[in-house]
């Protein structure tokens, strides 16, 4: 069986993919007749941080998504998209005008649909990120992932707490790390820059 990924139209605003995410947050947790501080033990996020997500007074961070989805035990897709996927397919698809989308304070996600069986632990993205200065960054990203990022559009800059100096990444670099050590992703020309991320969940 082939699954295609449902097209999300973004605006400049990212409105409307933070107004699905905030939808589905909420209709997770009428789902599983959670209230806010169920969820905050299940996903390890504050009960004031959902509030303001549901809310739309807060963007989540890509750790703060990745918390979502594995407290409510749906993949990153299911989360954004509202799909279902109850049992395993064959063939996933996610078309180049495809994906679910969203944007944090530095990145343009767009999630690929991937992981053939539920709960797949693999989590598939596209992102691009235009910021130059590390000190836009509110906080290390990190979750618990294996993480592989390959560079489609360069040069990045990877950055690491392991590391003194960031490590420059060409198109057709890439990098392999461990995604539970603070890390983020730079410009340093300022202008749009992409690369493809592949994480599977440590011990999975």
């Amino acid at each position: 069986m082939i699954q295609t990924s449902k097209a999300i139209q973004r605006d400049v605003s990212g409105t409307e993919p933070s107004r699905i995410l905030a939808a589905r947050i909420r209709e997770l947790r009428d789902e599983r007749g959670w209230t806010l501080e169920t969820t905050s033990e299940h996903t390890g996020l504050s009960r004031s941080a959902l509030s303001k997500i549901e809310r739309r007074e807060m963007s989540p961070t890509f750790n703060a998504l990745h918390k979502l989805a594995s407290g409510f035990g749906v993949s990153m897709v299911q989360l954004m998209e509202g799909s279902s996927q109850e049992k395993s397919d064959d063939i996933l698809f996610t078309a180049s005008n495809e994906g679910a989308v969203f944007s944090t304070s530095l990145y343009f996600l767009r999630f690929l649909k991937a992981g053939l069986h539920p709960n797949s632990p693999l989590v598939v993205v596209e992102f691009s990120v235009e910021a130059d200065d590390i000190k836009m960054l509110e906080q290390w990203d990190r979750h618990d992932d294996e993480n592989f990022v390959y560079a489609l559009e360069g040069p990045m800059l990877f950055h690491s707490e392991n590391l003194e100096t960031p490590m420059e990444l060409a198109t057709g670099d890439s990098v392999c790390f461990d995604a539970r050590v603070g890390h983020a992703f730079t410009s340093p020309t300022g202008k749009r820059v992409r690369a493809l991320s592949v994480a599977i969940r440590t011990g999975a």
